[in-house]
């Protein structure tokens, strides 16, 4: 079942957050955009960035495809 979500907020971007962030612009249908926010100056950009390499593991690992990591990464702001 497909949710009416598009646009999802994710409030801090340490571990959990980013985590969340991530699995939510990687692998939740129907969204179209994440953003992470942190009260800390340059969390949140961190934070986007390890999602890329937590992309590339999981296109490693075969559990998304390198093109689709991609476009569903560029979902993810800070």
């Amino acid at each position: 079942m497909e949710s009416d979500v598009r646009r999802v907020a994710v409030i801090g971007a340490g571990f959990m957050g980013s985590g969340i962030g991530t699995e939510l612009a990687l692998r939740a249908p129907g969204v179209e955009r994440v953003t992470l926010w942190d009260a800390t100056d340059g969390a949140a950009d961190a934070a986007v960035g390890r999602a890329g390499d937590v992309a590339r593991i999981l296109v490693d690992a075969g559990v998304v495809r390198a093109a689709d990591a991609e476009t569903r990464l560029a979902r993810l702001r800070a």
